[in-house]
């Protein structure tokens, strides 16, 4: 059976750094996971600014998450519209996918696994809303990740989700926010958990 695992990197990424995270930690999936096949979503460089002002963030974030909710949509009809997909997501990529499960821009998006890694989500979200949009999430988080901690929005990247819905797992590792790129032991436990 195949599966489709859609890869969601954080704001300062280039197509060029997108294309090298799909063939660093893609390709590690792709061998690590039966019939898993990943695809990269590049929502482009985004500069932290344009998404840190409350008036202006939110309308350009709200942009980004309809694109987002469309692009999915799209993919998965082209692939095979019965496949629920999985996602890793990171830094700004936590938040697109979390807003797209609900928001009423684009078709909603539902997920089997979800991955967070430096997620800039509230702590305190309790996934009650969401809870129809995905069977499980595992969110790793860091206290050495010092961009979540200064991050004004959500910090379940820095210290988890404080009282986790019963699908939500929280794993802490000791990561700064760019270490998420890069092979290690988080990705072994991406691996067992797309395979559980």
């Amino acid at each position: 059976m195949q599966r489709v695992v859609i890869l969601v990197p954080g704001i300062h990424t280039s197509r060029k750094e997108a294309q090298r995270w799909l063939g660093l930690l893609g390709d590690f999936i792709e061998t690590q996971v039966p019939g898993a096949r990943c695809l990269i979503y590049n929502h482009g460089w985004i500069a932290a600014i344009q998404i840190a002002f409350p008036f202006f963030g939110g309308w350009f974030i709200d942009r980004k998450v309809k694109r987002f909710q469309k692009w999915v949509a799209a993919r998965m009809n082209e692939i095979d519209p019965s496949i629920v997909p999985d996602v890793v997501a990171h830094s700004v990529g936590t938040r697109l996918v979390d807003d797209s499960m609900t928001h009423d821009g684009g078709p909603h998006t539902f997920w089997d696994h979800v991955i967070f890694m430096g997620g800039i989500v509230s702590s305190r979200k309790d996934f009650e809303e969401e809870a129809d949009h995905f069977w499980r999430l595992l969110n790793f988080f860091s206290r050495h990740d010092e961009v979540v901690r200064t991050w004004p929005y959500g910090h379940c990247g820095w210290k988890g989700f404080i009282v986790p819905h019963p699908r939500v797992k929280n794993w802490e590792c000791h990561f700064e926010h760019t270490d998420y790129q890069l092979p290690s032991v988080v990705w072994d436990k991406i691996v067992a958990f797309l395979k559980d």
